[in-house]
């Protein structure tokens, strides 16, 4: 019997409204003029979305690109909460888990695929962008971006997601209520080290500790360990945040490996961003 562990983890993800991504993080490179104009010069009439959850986010991101009459088509555990608009005329919702080695069947070929805040989840991105790619047309958009983690987070990510794995498989309550107390040592962290900051002179960018004024909060979350709270937030909800980081895999996908992986792969790149110190997005042509 395949093991559904992660699946489930997922689906239970799905009570909270707490998310993995902030809904706008994507949306500022999609106003650029540059991005706008070749984007908006393709035939967009199908598009595949993979782990969009909702789509709210990927819904915004279609209107600020102006494209109209889509049929959406999400491959996710969780239902599409959005509705027929100007934009999306029709949405299908392809229920069921993804893998990076998965053979998908999808009946069409897509125009469009957008793969945002997904493949972190996965250990070679890189698979489950080649896999992806079979399904979509000739000069198909790809927008997908990678995870990227300086080492010692990549390491603590990695052995707090064999944790999280193995406790939820031995007994997924137990494991609920240890989520509860990291996140009640997340939240009193937080409240200490809420308005304390420090000013790198000497950067240490190997370990993703940079030059400028920085808040201890952020420098402990962007480069040792993934303890995070949001102000006023309960702790099961703190709990569903931290559950989000520990399920994703550190990987150092660089710009110059996405780059080097493009021109191999014959994808012309339209754009390759870092959005945030752990995130970097292509946006690209099949």
């Amino acid at each position: 019997m395949a093991d559904d562990t992660k699946e489930r983890i997922f689906q239970w993800l799905g009570n909270f409204t707490t998310s993995a991504e902030a809904p706008d993080k994507y949306l500022p490179i999609f106003k650029n003029k540059k991005i706008f104009e070749v984007l908006s010069k393709e035939k967009i009439k199908r598009v595949l979305i993979i782990g969009g959850g909702t789509c709210k986010s990927e819904q915004k991101i279609l209107k600020t690109l102006k494209f109209k009459n889509l049929s959406l088509f999400s491959c996710d555990v969780v239902k599409p909460k959005v509705y027929e608009t100007e934009v999306v005329k029709t949405i299908t919702w392809i229920e069921g888990k993804i893998s990076e080695d998965q053979v998908f069947k999808f009946s069409h070929k897509f125009d469009i695929l957008i793969c945002l805040a997904t493949s972190r989840y996965f250990k070679n991105p890189f698979n489950l962008l080649a896999n992806l790619r079979k399904h979509l047309k000739k000069n198909a958009v790809i927008i997908f971006d990678f995870y990227y983690l300086p080492p010692v987070r990549q390491k603590v990510v990695n052995v707090m997601n064999n944790w999280l794995l193995s406790e939820w498989k031995k007994d997924e309550k137990n494991a609920q209520k240890k989520l509860l107390t990291l996140s009640l040592i997340s939240k009193e962290l937080a409240r200490l080290a809420k308005n304390s900051k420090i000013v790198v002179k000497d950067e240490i960018s190997e370990l993703g500790i940079f030059k400028g004024k920085s808040n201890i909060q952020s420098i402990i979350y962007e480069s040792i360990f993934p303890f995070w709270s949001r102000e006023n937030a309960s702790l099961k909800k703190v709990s569903s945040l931290l559950t989000w980081q520990f399920l994703s895999i550190g990987n150092n996908t660089s710009k110059m490996k996405i780059t080097n992986y493009s021109k191999k792969n014959h994808i012309k790149i339209v754009s390759l961003e870092q959005i945030s110190k752990d995130t970097n997005i292509l946006i690209g042509l099949n």
